[in-house]
């Protein structure tokens, strides 16, 4: 997909279309935009999420109450998949640590991933 095709990066804005259909006003240059999608998306907001940010933020005192809701779930899935990453890590060690035992006829790590452990 180019640039262009991309919603979040759209660049048909009231300043290239008349008010009337339904365009918001410019607020932020073209590198404001790309700044804060930039970040959003390092901090692992979807798209989705990122496109419901950039709605909010022209009103960000009025809209405040939203972005953190947005803000929150995102903190609560982030959280959560590092519960899982860090059950992956001792399971991962665990599986490592019996490697390098040598008391085993097959090893470990495969046993495990076969469904044999």
């Amino acid at each position: 997909m180019q640039h262009r095709d991309d919603p979040l990066l759209r660049t048909d804005r009231c300043d290239r279309a008349a008010p009337a259909q339904g365009c918001l006003p410019r607020l932020w240059s073209d590198i404001e935009r790309l700044r804060f999608i930039r970040r959003a998306r390092e901090l692992g907001f979807s798209l989705e999420e990122v496109q419901a940010l950039l709605d909010l933020a022209p009103r960000p005192q009025k809209n405040c109450d939203r972005v953190q809701s947005i803000a929150e779930q995102h903190l609560s899935n982030v959280r959560t998949k590092l519960a899982d990453l860090k059950r992956m890590e001792i399971a991962i060690a665990t599986l490592v640590e019996q490697c390098g035992t040598g008391n085993h006829d097959q090893c470990p790590v495969v046993e495990s991933l076969t469904g044999n452990d």
